[in-house]
């Protein structure tokens, strides 16, 4: 039981972050959540001036592969979103493409977004779940899901 509130409390800080950033920013996008019929979810779906960005919060260590099935999912359906997990753990990720931030990092990004109204997407365009990652390629250790 105490994960599951863990679980849903780390969803909500998620969530109140997201919800309050995007009124800060006042921009022209929209927080959704995704489901499917057949059970697939994606927690925060931003749309709007930002692009299309997916992203799923787990309250975990690691990232494991089942934690990106359904980011998977929505990137079938819509592939020019960009996806992104936050979870628990304390290491930078790109996995398959899909960028796994741990919290934290993910916080103070969008604090610094905040002070600076600094843009949020990469080089080619693409959101990049509104973190300024730098352009060093040792920022982002590409790794398999556990």
């Amino acid at each position: 039981m105490p994960d599951t509130i863990a679980s849903v409390a780390f969803e909500g800080l998620i969530a109140q972050q997201l919800r309050a950033w995007l009124h800060y920013r006042q921009g022209d996008t929209e927080l959704f959540f995704w489901r499917t019929r057949g059970g697939a979810e994606v927690d925060f779906v931003l749309y709007g001036d930002l692009g299309l960005v997916a992203i799923e919060a787990k309250y975990s260590a690691r990232v494991r592969s089942e934690d990106l099935r359904h980011l998977k999912a929505f990137k079938a359906d819509y592939p020019e979103a960009t996806c992104n997990l936050i979870y628990a753990g304390s290491e930078r990720l790109l996995i398959e493409d899909i960028l796994c931030l741990p919290v934290e990092e993910f916080l103070q990004a969008l604090r610094r977004l905040s002070c600076s109204h600094s843009e949020c997407k990469l080089g080619d365009g693409r959101v990049l779940v509104l973190v300024d990652v730098p352009q060093r390629s040792s920022a982002v250790r590409k790794a398999r899901a556990g």
